[in-house]
């Protein structure tokens, strides 16, 4: 797996939240041929009416998701090898620790850079938060030409990418290219 300071995130936004979805699937299968290495993926709605935000995680855990993973696991193994009452007291262990470990290991895109992303969707958008270990860029330029609507908000590139701006490339004039943050 990649460092965290050669991850790229890339943020774009729609009006209609299918499209969000639709782009996370292009996405999927430009992993699955190698073009892309997506290490995570965020939703971030905005509500029209009441401008209130909800993130939706697509890879890292949740605490009750783990906890009753851990909860069954802790069961079945504590009834196996201790009985009925060590199955019990194993569950509730093993559901607390699993709850706990999905509480303090974040194996995704940044809190404080997703805070920053809450901060700019406008009301009655959705924005994908992409983080990314490679990409092709060819192949992702191609693929957002499908996707006329969606608004680049920001992009947080790896050393590399930075390097070829520097030499030349320049982004597109409403992506805001932002140094790695310190985590």
């Amino acid at each position: 797996m990649a460092s965290p300071e050669n991850l790229g995130l890339h943020v774009l936004a729609f009006d209609d939240p299918l499209r969000a979805r639709e782009l996370l699937l292009a996405c999927v299968r430009m992993q699955r041929d190698g073009t892309l290495g997506l290490t995570d993926a965020v939703f971030v709605h905005r509500d029209a009416e009441t401008g209130k935000v909800r993130v939706e995680q697509t890879i890292d855990p949740t605490p009750g998701t783990t906890a009753a993973e851990g909860a069954f696991m802790g069961v079945l193994l504590g009834t196996l090898l201790l009985g009925p009452i060590g199955g019990l007291a194993v569950g509730a262990v093993a559901a607390g620790g699993g709850a706990l470990a999905a509480k303090l290991i974040d194996l995704g895109v940044p809190e404080s850079f997703l805070d920053d992303v809450k901060a700019a969707v406008p009301p009655g958008s959705t924005a994908l938060v992409l983080q990314a270990s490679h990409l092709d860029q060819a192949v992702w330029q191609e693929e957002l030409r499908r996707f006329p609507d969606a608004r680049s908000l920001s992009a947080q590139l790896p050393p590399e990418a930075r390097v070829q701006l520097a030499d030349g490339f320049t982004p597109h004039a409403d992506v805001e290219v932002l140094p790695p943050s310190a985590a």
